[in-house]
């Protein structure tokens, strides 16, 4: 019988019969956990005979194989890799079908969705996930897009709920602290980490808050950052900075625009929604507590230190920055709840 092997957009067909999972796992982790959910509840039917083996006797509905670091919460240690085997179990056949997937590189993951499994017409068809490596986005963007998937619940939000997410950038003398130090291309690296969740195939697009306000495409989340440096770097610098001058551009759906700047703008409008700042400072108490839930605070590295050293120093205070942004673009989760199914 065939043993198929699953990656890019691959899918296998199995006879309707029960089919065993294996997992194994490569590198410094001490373990993994498997969990089969439907509707992103564990089904209760699922066997686990040994660690690192699953028995699914019946798909009749959109199964998700989910892999979480062995116990309860934690992240894969980096070098983790994953290698999953499904067979078919068919007593009568000494070689029943048979599909793998991997390796998959989970380093610094939560947990990973690796394949689904549901009922088809011809049997139960099999595909998998993770068809491509993540895109690397730096340290800073690479943990914004493992907050995010752990805050969400998922890998990538389904197609009916995804968001796009726009950058607008304050062009204003002021923020070139910001950029020498590193502070602004960061701030994008975390919106390209949460994009690559909530709306994997929708670029962010970036505006340049100046005199003349434009906006610029980018050709990949990995060349966000460094496009608002170029650009910024480039601009002409302006006295002052009004965020009612962004303009409207073509909304593409539910859009979310995060403004980088240093500060609330003097011209604010709670009137805007779907505007959220994201100010660079290092007092967070001059927030007025009226705009705290319209502002996220992310404070500047001390002098002689880079931004994403000083952001990646501290986890704890990079996730909480991240799921302040995750909650302005992403307001009710998937589905309408927050919760995580582990």
């Amino acid at each position: 019988m065939p043993t198929y092997v699953l990656e890019g957009t691959g899918r296998a067909v199995f006879p309707r019969k029960p089919v065993v999972v294996s997992l194994t796992v490569s590198g410094s982790a001490s373990g993994a956990d498997m969990h089969a959910l439907v509707d992103g509840v564990a089904d209760s039917r699922a066997v686990r005979p040994t660690p690192g083996l699953m028995v699914l006797p019946r798909i009749d509905a959109l199964t998700i194989l989910r892999i979480t670091p062995a116990g309860v919460g934690g992240e894969f240690a980096p070098g983790t890799s994953l290698h999953l085997s499904l067979t078919v179990e068919d007593r009568s056949d000494p070689d029943p079908d048979r599909a793998v997937i991997g390796p998959i590189d989970v380093s610094g993951e939560s947990h990973v969705d690796v394949a689904s499994l549901d009922s088809a017409l011809d049997g139960i068809a099999v595909s998998a996930l993770r068809s491509e490596p993540d895109l690397d986005l730096g340290p800073v963007g690479n943990i914004a897009r493992s907050v995010t998937r752990l805050e969400l619940g998922v890998d990538q939000l389904p197609e009916s709920v995804q968001v796009d997410l726009d950058v607008a950038v304050d062009c204003s003398a002021s923020m070139l602290a910001a950029l020498a130090d590193g502070s602004i291309e960061e701030v994008c690296n975390m919106v390209a980490g949460i994009a690559t969740v909530a709306a994997p195939q929708r670029i962010p697009r970036i505006c340049m808050v100046g005199d003349s306000p434009r906006w610029i495409e980018v050709d990949s989340l990995s060349n966000l950052g460094p496009t608002v440096v170029r650009e910024l770097s480039q601009a002409l610098l302006v006295s002052g900075f009004r965020s009612s001058s962004i303009p409207r551009g073509d909304q593409r759906g539910t859009t979310t625009t995060f403004v980088i700047t240093d500060g609330v703008p003097a011209d604010a409008t709670r009137d805007l929604t779907d505007q959220h700042f994201v100010a660079i400072m290092s007092d967070s108490d001059n927030v007025d507590s009226d705009w705290a839930d319209a502002v996220t605070v992310v404070h500047p590295p001390p002098g002689g230190t880079s931004a994403v050293v000083h952001l990646t120093a501290s986890r704890d205070a990079l996730a909480a920055t991240v799921r302040s942004l995750v909650s302005k673009a992403v307001p009710n989760g998937v589905g309408g709840t927050r919760a995580v199914a582990r």
